[in-house]
This record gives C-alpha cells, sequence and structure tokens, in this order.
C-alpha cells in the first residue's frame, strides 16, 4: 500500500516523511471527506457471488396455470368437437372454382380484346382481307359402335422435353364412322366465313376408287366439345344439311359454303358419307395440318369492316 502511495503522491511522502499520513480532506480515495476502504473480498469471492446472482435470477419459478384455464380450454376442444359432427357443413352449397367443369369454363362471357375499335372510321367498301382458319378439334363417331370414343391425338409422342402433340388432325368419314369439325372466328371484323373442303388427288389422301357424295351438316353445338366424351350416342344434334360434296379421287375436289359468322363463335360440322350399297363405295381419310393443307377442311375468313 505504502509503495502505491509514493508512486501516485510522492511529493506528498516527502514533505512528510517517510511515515505516511493519511489526510481527511477530499482526495480522490474519499466521499465527502471519509475514508473509503477498499473492499475486503478477494477476486474469486466475488465471482462467486455473481454466479450465485446469476443462477438465482434464472430459476425463478414460472407461475403455475390455474385450473379454470384448463376447464375453459377442455370445454372450447368439446364444443369444436359437437359442432364438427352433428353440423357438417355443406359443400355443396359453395360456390368453389373446383365444381365449375370444362364445359362451365366455356359458357363464361368472353370479353372482347378489340375495345374501341367500332369507334374508327373505316372505308366502305371494306378493304378486301382473308386468312385461313383451321379446326380447333377433329373427331370421329361410328354408328356401328355407338358409345366408342376415339383418339384425337393419336399422334401424339414422349420427347426428351416432354409430350408432344402436333398439330396433324385425323379426318376419316365412312359409312358408319363420320367426323366431327369445330372452328372459332377469330380477329376484329372478319365476320364472313366460308367453308372450304379441298381434296388433292396424290396427297396422302386414302379413298374410295370410285366416285362418292360427302355430306356436311350443322351441328347444334356452341361450345368446344370435350373429346373424351363424344361419341355417336352423346354428338350433337344436327341443325341443318349445309351441302354436298361429290368426290371423284382422281381428280381436285374443291367445294366451299359462304355464311355469316360472330367474333369468338364456335361453328359446328359434321361430315358423313351418303348411304351406298357398297361397304367401301364411301370412304375417305387423311391427315391435316397446316404446313401442307392441300387436302384438308378449314374456313377462309373475309373482312367485313
Amino acid at each position: 500500500m505504502i509503495d502505491a502511495l509514493k508512486c501516485q503522491f510522492p511529493s506528498a511522502l516527502q514533505d512528510h516523511g517517510s511515515s505516511p499520513t493519511i489526510s481527511t480532506e477530499m482526495s480522490p480515495f474519499s466521499l465527502a471527506g471519509k475514508y473509503l476502504p477498499l473492499s475486503s473480498f478477494s477476486d474469486d469471492e466475488v465471482e462467486s457471488e455473481v454466479s450465485d446472482a446469476t443462477l438465482t435470477t434464472s430459476t425463478r419459478t414460472v407461475p403455475s396455470i390455474g385450473p379454470w384455464t384448463v376447464i375453459i380450454c377442455l370445454a372450447c376442444t368439446f364444443a369444436n368437437i359437437f359442432v364438427t359432427v352433428f353440423y357438417p357443413l355443406d359443400r355443396a352449397d359453395l360456390p368453389t372454382a373446383s365444381r365449375m367443369t370444362q364445359k362451365d369454363i366455356h359458357h363464361l362471357r368472353r370479353p372482347s380484346q378489340y375495345i374501341g375499335l367500332d369507334e374508327i372510321a373505316r372505308p366502305s367498301p371494306p378493304i378486301p382481307r382473308q386468312f385461313d382458319n383451321y379446326p380447333i378439334l377433329i373427331t370421329q363417331v361410328d354408328s356401328a359402335h355407338r358409345e366408342k370414343v376415339f383418339d384425337d391425338d393419336a399422334r401424339a409422342y414422349m420427347s426428351r422435353i416432354g409430350t408432344i402433340t402436333p398439330e396433324d388432325r385425323r379426318v376419316h368419314v365412312s359409312n358408319t364412322v363420320s367426323s366431327i369439325i369445330q372452328f372459332r372466328a377469330i380477329d376484329y371484323g372478319m365476320e364472313f366465313c366460308e367453308l372450304r373442303l379441298r381434296m388433292e388427288p396424290g396427297s396422302s389422301i386414302a379413298a374410295s376408287m370410285n366416285t362418292f357424295m360427302l355430306n356436311v351438316y350443322r351441328l347444334n353445338a356452341t361450345v368446344p366439345l370435350d373429346t373424351t366424351e363424344v361419341n355417336y350416342k352423346t354428338r350433337p344434334p344436327r341443325v341443318a344439311k349445309v351441302g354436298v360434296v361429290e368426290v371423284n379421287p382422281t381428280t381436285e375436289t374443291v367445294w366451299h359454303e359462304r355464311f355469316f359468322c360472330l367474333l369468338d363463335e364456335v361453328l359446328t360440322f359434321e361430315l358423313t358419307c351418303t348411304p351406298a350399297a357398297d361397304e367401301e363405295g364411301c370412304r375417305a381419310e387423311w391427315w391435316q395440318d397446316k404446313v401442307d393443307p392441300r387436302t384438308a377442311i378449314f374456313i377462309t375468313q373475309h373482312s367485313t369492316v
């Protein structure tokens, strides 16, 4: 202690001799003129007291849950079970989207994508424009097998990136088999439609050797059909006969019929054979696509505005 004071206050010790005298005046070691004794505890004892205080704080007891809290929780649980068992929710009344079928979705109103185009001044008569519109659906029905459902995606194949569905569609007509074809009129101001059937010799077509007749009917179907459900029994009813096509396998066949069509209107037709005495007297089959439409059935839309 004396050595420490010598280091901090050497001048004071020289003035008062070798025996140090602690002044009662204010100093860094005094408070209000009184001497503050140093702590008599060692460092180990201080650390032990701090550890005991921390342990006491961390081991405080959590107040226990009262019995009424447990009783209320049990009562709520039994009430929920009772309501669930004796008053089940009738999900049939809920207008969930999962209950909508594909047919219901097709019945939803299709908003116009051409807002404001009616207000634009246009020349009269309209500028001639046209484009070819290919079927959105082609499938077959068989009167000899009234419940048979044909595969409308027979050329689908699996590749490294998944299933590939080509746009090739099969058209097949015979004495018992007929083809149902659906179109959707598209684009603004193109509401004059022309149904066209073109069959070119030498193209990929299998047909009878003799001349035969094909009938074209308009069907009562204004929404896209579900090809997984269409068969002869469930096919749409016929509305009217559109025309008769004479097919000569040795010459090119070109047939067309014009009519008005509304934007987004679904047009459904049936291509059938005129009954013949010979089973092979009426038969035609081909695969059609947009790349090689030499033999195809399609619609040409013409401008109306």
